[in-house]
C-alpha cells in the first residue's frame, strides 16, 4: 500500500499527530492522513526516494535501530527547514519520510497512536490487524507490501548481525525511535510457507503500581492483602496465566513493593521489566537468551550462583528448558518471581511434570504463590482469577478470603 491509497481527509475521530489520524466503524480501525499533508505531498515523495541513507553510522559506534532511524530523521528534519513549514510538521514530516522510503508509511500511522499496543501483519497485502487498549482486536484498513516488509527485515537483521535463514526463520529485535521502544517478532520460511509474519509490540513506560491496579479491578482487595504479606518476607510468585493477561504488569506492581535494597537479578529475552535502578532499587539486569538458549541449565546455575543475587527474576517461562531452570532456582534455595504461560493450574502441573518429571513437586513446594491471572477477550478485561498455595504434597491450594489471615510465608 503507498501513501497514495491511504485515505487523507479532516474527518478524524483521533488526531494522533500533525498528520496522523483515525475512527472506528463497524469494529475497523481506519487510519489515514490528515489534508495538511496533500500541501507538502511534492517534498514528501521528492526525499522518500533519496532515502535512507546509512552514511554517518560509520566508525565504532553500535550499529542499531535507533542510530539508523535517528541520523535519517534528523537529517531528513534538517533539510526540510530550507521550506517554509511549521517545526511540529517537520517532525512528522521527517519520520513519516523514514517509514515511507522503506515502504511502509502504515507503522508511522500505526507507532503514533499511543492506544496500539500491538500490531500484527500476517503477511503481504492482508489487512493489518492491532491490539488497541480500548477496543481490544481489530482489523485496520492498510496493508503492507513485500518490498515494504523486505527492506524492514533487512534492517533487523543488520541491527541482530545475523540473517534469518541462519535463526531458522525467526528473528526477535527490540528497536526504538525517537521517543518509543517496541519488540518486532519475525517469522518465515521453514517456519510459514514463505510469508513474513510480524508482531510489533510497544514496550510501555508506563508501570502500573498495586494500588493503581486495585483500583482498576485487576485485583481484589484480598488479593492486595496477600501480596503485601508475601512481598514484606521477600516471597517467591509465580504468575501465570494465557498471553496478555496482565502477568508482567502484575509481576512489575509486585517488584515496586519489594525492599529497594535487595540484590535483585533479571534474567529477560526482552526488556519488559521497569528499570528503576535511578531511584536507589539494587538491580541488576541480564539478557536470558545468551545464557540459557544457547547453553545447558547447567550453565544456567553456575552463572546465577556467581552473580550473588538474593531475589531472581525470570521475566518470562516459555520452554521445558526455560521450566527446568525455574525449578532448579528453587531447588538451590533462592527467592523468585516469574511469569508462564498456561490455561489453568492443573495445564501449569501438568507442564512442570512434563518438563522436569514427578521430582517438580520437590521444587515447587518453595513458591509462596501461584497467581493465575485471565483476560475476557470480548470485554479486554483482565484480572486476577485465583491465588494458591502449595501443599507439603506439592498439591496447589486456593486460598480463600477467610483464609487469608492465616497464610503462611516461608
Amino acid at each position: 500500500m503507498s501513501i497514495f491509497k491511504i485515505p487523507t481527509t479532516t474527518d478524524w475521530r483521533e488526531l494522533h499527530s500533525t498528520i496522523a489520524g483515525s475512527k472506528v466503524i463497524s469494529s475497523r480501525y481506519i487510519a489515514g492522513f490528515h489534508e495538511i499533508l496533500l500541501e507538502y505531498m511534492d517534498i514528501v515523495i521528492d526525499y522518500i526516494e533519496k532515502y535512507p541513507t546509512f552514511s554517518g553510522l560509520n566508525g565504532e559506534r553500535e550499529i542499531t535501530f535507533r542510530e539508523i532511524y535517528e541520523v535519517n530523521v534528523r537529517r531528513i528534519g534538517s533539510e526540510l527547514q530550507q521550506y517554509d513549514i511549521p517545526k511540529g510538521l517537520i517532525n512528522d514530516l521527517s519520520e513519516l519520510i523514514f517509514w515511507g522510503s522503506i515502504q511502509l508509511p502504515e507503522l508511522f500511522l500505526l507507532m503514533k497512536d499511543p492506544m496500539v499496543n500491538e500490531i500484527y501483519v500476517n503477511g503481504e497485502k492482508t489487512p493489518i490487524y492491532i491490539f488497541h487498549e480500548r477496543y481490544g482486536h481489530l482489523a485496520t484498513n492498510l496493508t503492507v507490501s513485500r518490498e515494504g516488509l523486505n527492506a524492514f527485515v533487512r534492517i533487523l537483521e543488520l541491527v541482530y548481525g545475523e540473517g534469518l535463514q541462519a535463526l531458522g526463520g525467526n528473528i526477535e529485535v527490540e528497536i526504538e525511535t525517537l521517543t518509543e521502544k517496541y519488540r518486532v517478532v519475525v517469522d518465515t520460511y521453514p517456519l510459514t510457507h514463505g510469508d513474513y509474519n510480524l508482531v510489533v509490540r510497544r514496550m510501555k513506560k508506563v508501570f502500573y503500581d498495586i494500588e493503581i491496579l486495585s483500583k482498576t479491578g485487576f485485583l481484589s482487595n484480598n488479593h492486595r492483602l496477600i501480596l503485601e504479606r508475601v512481598a514484606r518476607k521477600a516471597g517467591s510468585i509465580l504468575i501465570v496465566g494465557e498471553p496478555n493477561s496482565g502477568k508482567t504488569t502484575l509481576l512489575n506492581a509486585y517488584m515496586k513493593m519489594l525492599p529497594p535494597k535487595l540484590r535483585k537479578i533479571y534474567f529477560e529475552e526482552a526488556r519488559e521489566l521497569e528499570d528503576m535502578r535511578d531511584s536507589g532499587n539494587h538491580q541488576v539486569f541480564y539478557r536470558l537468551s545468551s545464557i540459557s538458549k544457547e547453553g545447558f541449565r547447567e550453565s544456567q546455575t553456575l552463572f546465577t550462583l556467581r552473580r550473588s543475587p538474593e531475589y531472581v527474576v525470570l521475566g518470562e517461562v516459555i520452554s521445558d528448558r526455560d521450566i527446568e531452570i525455574l525449578l532448579d532456582t528453587l531447588l538451590l534455595g533462592y527467592r523468585l518471581a516469574a511469569t508462564m504461560h498456561a490455561a489453568d493450574i492443573d495445564s501449569l502441573w501438568e507442564r512442570f511434570r512434563r518438563a522436569y518429571g514427578e521430582n517438580f513437586i520437590v521444587a515447587i513446594r518453595n513458591i509462596d504463590l501461584v497467581i493465575h491471572t485471565a483476560r475476557d477477550i470480548f470485554r479486554n478485561v483482565r484480572y486476577i482469577d485465583g491465588i494458591y498455595t502449595v501443599d507439603r504434597e506439592g498439591r496447589p491450594r486456593e486460598i480463600q478470603d477467610r483464609h487469608v489471615t492465616n497464610l503462611k510465608i516461608r
